[in-house]
């Protein structure tokens, strides 16, 4: 009769080690599923993250002056700036930098800035090697121009200058790499 109590207890013993270990096991499931939730979650995340440094635009719209460092750190696609005051001196040593090879990476810059003169394009392009391109004359713009030249690593570039009397003597100067 031990024996058989031995027994007993000792499978009482093993049955309650069984239910610990499927209550362990059952908390190890639902940890993981919590844990593969999260990790979707994540990566999810970092998709967005990734798209947005895949598309790599950068717009920026404020009253303060745009710096030239601020400019070459920069490294986008693309770049739009709208601003009020615009020194033509640092656009010019921007284009000469970025014709050296400063923001490789750059396909298209846009400045918008506003009480510009046709004199700016000449500020701007001060000691850079570029042919005008003759454009239409167009009855809204005071100015209209464009100008090739090309990057150190040999690509094609148009710099375009607008100059409408429509708002404030709007000024658009875009730079484009042609690839």
């Amino acid at each position: 009769m031990k024996k058989f109590a031995d027994k007993t207890a000792e499978g009482s013993e093993n049955f309650m080690m069984i239910l610990e270990l499927r209550a362990q096991h059952k908390n190890a499931d639902a940890t993981k599923k919590e844990n593969e939730s999260r990790i979707k979650e994540l990566n999810d995340q970092l998709q967005e993250v990734n798209d947005k440094l895949q598309s790599s635009k950068y717009e920026q719209e404020n009253q303060l002056k745009t710096v030239l460092d601020d400019l070459l750190m920069i490294n986008s696609k693309y770049i739009k700036i709208h601003t009020d005051q615009t020194p033509m001196k640092m656009l010019n040593k921007f284009v000469k930098l970025w014709k050296q090879g400063a923001n490789p990476r750059m396909k298209s810059f846009r400045i918008i800035y506003y009480n510009g003169s046709e004199t700016d394009i000449n500020v701007i392009l001060n000691g850079i090697k570029c042919n005008e391109v003759q454009q239409e004359r167009r009855p809204d713009m005071l100015a209209n121009k464009r100008f090739d030249t090309y990057r150190m690593d040999g690509t094609k570039t148009t710099i375009q200058f607008n100059l409408n009397d429509l708002f404030e003597r709007m000024t658009i100067l875009q730079i484009v790499a042609l690839i």
